[in-house]
């Protein structure tokens, strides 16, 4: 029996090393393959960022010292528009009264309602003019910042229990009272009002939660005794207190909780519901009032 092999099959049986060449090529082509293949398999379950095995580094904490530093600089609710020492201003001169305030965290902007000499109150814009020569630049939870002239001054909602006077500070002195004249009747003596206390508080303002669909969403102030105490704070008849310090007043306890705070030294602001919008009251207890 005659068996017929073509050239490739003799070659290989007789061990042509150009057959073995081939073979070698072809099996270092799929073993490349197969590298490529497991490779790409890999990218794909384990991905990476495009920088590679990146991580954050982990923050280190500041000494004790340095912590102490800090916040020694740092007050939320004080009664200045930049809490660099160096940057004083005083408080404005100008017969303006600061009667609401709207600020605006998104934009870092916000809006005043303000009366001028005339006592026509008028809501005005930051970087809008209250009246000529005078801007508002700056909006503050219980006070805003002019310029006029180029100088910046403080306009508070409570201006009478603010610092010195622009023109006072300029003179270093304090304002003189107007002299009558010769003859004439003088004007009755006005006692200032009696400071804001936590016992004032307490015993001329009354608090009761007011509940939405059984969810308690505000505080009613109203006032008791001779509403002193209701008015000196700043607030109005059907007032509800919605937040407290930027906390939402959720549930009965806030009420206790917001009692608790009123001690000598402390700085409370309050966001008051007030018929169909909303105004920004501060209140700021002097040390050492019982």
């Amino acid at each position: 029996m005659t068996i017929s092999l073509d050239d490739r099959l003799r070659a290989m049986v007789r061990g042509d090393p150009r057959e073995r060449a081939r073979r070698a090529v072809t099996l270092a082509l799929a073993g490349a393959l197969v590298v490529q293949a497991v490779r790409l398999t890999y990218a794909v379950i384990t991905p990476v960022s495009p920088i590679g095995d990146w991580r954050p580094a982990m923050p280190v904490p500041l000494p004790a010292d340095a912590r102490s530093a800090l916040f020694a600089r740092l007050d939320p609710f004080y009664r200045q528009a930049s809490v660099d020492p160096s940057a004083t201003m005083a408080v404005t001169a100008l017969t303006i009264q600061l009667f609401g305030v709207r600020t605006n965290a998104a934009t870092g902007g916000g809006s005043a309602i303000i009366a001028g000499e005339d006592g026509v109150q008028t809501s005005i814009g930051t970087g809008e003019e209250i009246q000529p020569g005078v801007r508002l630049v700056g909006v503050h939870f219980d006070h805003v910042v002019i310029e006029r002239g180029g100088v910046r001054e403080l306009l508070y909602l409570d201006q009478g229990d603010a610092p010195a006077t622009a023109a006072a500070t300029a003179a270093g002195t304090a304002t003189p009272s107007p002299v009558a004249p010769p003859g004439a009747t003088p004007a009755p003596v006005v006692a200032p009002p009696a400071p804001i206390s936590p016992s004032s508080i307490r015993a001329g303002i009354a608090l009761a939660p007011r509940a939405i669909n059984g969810r308690v969403t505000g505080i009613r102030v109203s006032q008791t005794g001779d509403g002193s105490a209701f008015a000196a704070v700043g607030f109005r008849d059907g007032d509800v207190i919605r937040s407290v310090n930027g906390r939402s007043v959720a549930s009965a306890g806030d009420i206790a909780a917001l009692t608790s705070r009123l001690q000598p030294g402390a700085r409370l602001s309050l966001e008051v519901e007030r018929g169909a919008g909303t105004a920004q009251i501060a209140v700021l207890i002097p040390n050492g009032t019982p």
